[in-house]
């Protein structure tokens, strides 16, 4: 049997534990991003274009066993284009970079997450998207103006199916 003395310690001991846990569990203090700042997120997965398809001419067609040709004569290999995605706010660069498509082979879409937090107002946002091999220009353009307040949160999306990009507000 336990002496009370050894009681009392392991009863004192589970208290400080418990009342560090109860300390640490409420400080610091953390918030997803500042009260009096608003928040854009740009987030998309998006596969580029094919890199480097080309139509087989008649010999190569004719060196391939039957069951191996090809419907409409183009082969294309598993790679794809990066992504270039162009991103400002009043006119002023907030996102500019290229994205390389993931996987092993980098036949997966390429993907991005960034969050900016901005000053609560008005906005116009522009928003761009090249996934060809083009040497300028974009394929996708979007503009729209927006208006934030504190503590909103504005999602930017990519969807092909839609047309291009999409905004949420969630």
């Amino acid at each position: 049997m336990p002496s009370p003395l050894s009681l009392a310690g392991q009863v004192a001991i589970y208290a400080l534990v418990a009342l560090a846990l109860g300390v640490l569990s409420d400080t610091p203090r953390w918030q997803a991003h500042p009260e009096e700042k608003a928040e854009i997120v740009l987030s998309f997965s998006h596969g580029g274009g094919r890199m480097g398809c080309r139509t087989l001419s008649d010999a190569e067609l004719a060196d391939l066993a039957p069951n191996m040709r090809p419907k409409n004569r183009q082969v294309c290999p598993r790679e794809r284009m990066p992504v270039a995605v162009l991103l400002k706010l009043d006119g002023e660069t907030m996102v500019d970079t290229v994205l390389p498509p993931s996987g092993l082979t980098g036949d997966s879409p390429s993907r991005i997450y960034q969050r900016l937090s901005v000053a609560p107002g008005s906005y116009e946002l522009l928003a761009m998207l090249r996934d060809t091999d083009r040497a300028e220009g974009y394929d996708y353009d979007f503009s729209q103006s927006v208006s934030l307040q504190p503590r909103q949160r504005v999602v930017l999306d990519f969807r092909q199916d839609l047309g291009g990009f999409v905004i949420a507000n969630p």
